[in-house]
C-alpha cells in the first residue's frame, strides 16, 4: 500500500513471503539488465538480501552499490526503508555497540532474533554515551544505499 520510493523510512513489508517473492522479483530484473541493472532494483536486491539472513552477502551488494554511487549519487544516504511491523510502525531494536566509536560512528549487533549488524551514526543518538559495549535500546533499522543503518524511531 507504500509506494516505494515516496518519501523517506517508508516501512518494508514485515511478511517473509512477500519479501521473498519481491526478492525474486528484483533478482530478475537485475538479471534482465545484464551488465548494467539500476542502482534502484540492486538496493532492493540488497536490502531484501540482509532481511531474509543473507547478511554477509547483503554486505557485499551494498559495499559494490556504495562504491559504484560515491561520487554519482548525493541521495545514496537517504534512509529509504525500515523494518516494521504488520501496521508499518518502525520495530525497535536493542543492540550492543560493537566498536569503538570512529569518525562518529560505530557498529552495533542487534539483540533478539536477528544477530545482524548495522551502523550507528552518534549525531542520531545524542541521548546515549556510545562507547564499546554499553546497549542501545529502541532503535530502527533503515536502509540506504550504503546499507543498513540505525535510525531514531519516530511516529509516523
Amino acid at each position: 500500500g507504500w509506494r516505494p520510493f515516496a518519501g523517506q523510512r517508508q516501512p518494508l513489508p514485515a511478511n517473509a513471503a512477500v519479501q521473498n517473492l519481491l526478492l525474486d522479483i528484483v533478482n530478475k530484473l537485475n538479471e534482465a539488465s545484464s551488465e548494467n541493472p539500476r542502482n534502484v532494483t540492486r538496493y532492493l536486491a540488497a536490502t531484501l538480501t540482509w532481511l531474509g539472513g543473507g547478511e554477509k552477502i547483503a554486505t557485499e551488494m551494498f559495499r559494490e552499490l556504495a562504491g559504484d554511487t560515491e561520487y554519482e549519487d548525493a541521495s545514496r544516504v537517504i534512509r529509504r526503508h525500515l523494518i516494521a511491523d504488520q501496521d508499518g510502525q518502525a520495530i525497535g531494536f536493542n543492540g550492543r555497540v560493537e566498536s569503538e566509536p570512529q569518525g562518529g560512528s560505530c557498529i552495533v549487533r542487534l539483540e533478539g532474533h536477528t544477530q545482524q549488524v548495522v551502523k550507528l551514526l552518534e549525531r542520531d543518538f545524542p541521548q546515549y554515551d556510545i562507547a564499546y559495549g554499553r546497549q542501545v535500546r529502541g532503535i530502527g533499522v533503515a536502509f540506504n544505499f550504503i546499507g543498513p543503518i540505525a535510525t531514531p524511531i519516530v511516529s509516523r
